[in-house]
């Protein structure tokens, strides 16, 4: 048996939340409690998330929704190319998080220790960033913000608020 990370990450690829599924369940399954209670405004995902009633519940909380139509659907909609492309941070941060092993492998028996593996693995890799910004801080003079601490607590370039989302 197989066991799916469903992540959530900020826009510069730092897990922000995540939920475990068994393998054979479809991405969409965990997506509402994924989202619920969380403030951001977009949402970048492959064309997997592709449901009308996503699209609608996004819709109505003023969120830009930027995942690309299946190809099935009677009425393709257009979706901002320019900012699709920056999903692959989810994608760099599931890499990240693979280069452990007890993560890639899966051999914490119980979800309740693979779900704490995933949260330590997360913090180190959390950590080794903040140490790349603090290194960037000194020898770049781009302008830099602080985001509220219910945010984020790091230095970030400005203008980033989407979130991103992958299994």
């Amino acid at each position: 048996m197989t066991t799916k990370i469903l992540a959530l990450v900020d826009g510069l690829g730092n897990l922000v939340k995540f939920r475990l599924m068994p393998g054979q369940y479809h991405d969409l399954a965990e997506v509402k409690p994924l989202i619920e209670n969380m403030d951001f405004d977009a949402l970048l995902a492959d064309k997997a998330f592709d449901a009308d009633w996503l699209l609608k519940e996004l819709d109505e909380r003023g969120v830009k929704a930027v995942i690309p139509p299946k190809s099935n659907r009677k009425v393709q909609r257009e979706i901002d190319r320019q900012m699709y492309k920056w999903r692959h941070l989810v994608e760099n941060y599931f890499c990240k998080l693979k280069e452990f092993k007890r993560i890639a492998m899966r051999s914490d028996k119980t979800d309740s220790s693979f779900s704490a593996m995933i949260y330590l693995c997360s913090s180190i890799i959390n950590s080794q960033l903040i140490e790349l910004f603090n290194i960037a801080e000194k020898h770049f003079t781009q302008p830099y913000v602080r985001l509220p601490s219910e945010k984020l607590s790091i230095l970030i370039p400005s203008k980033v608020s989407n979130c991103l989302i992958d299994s």
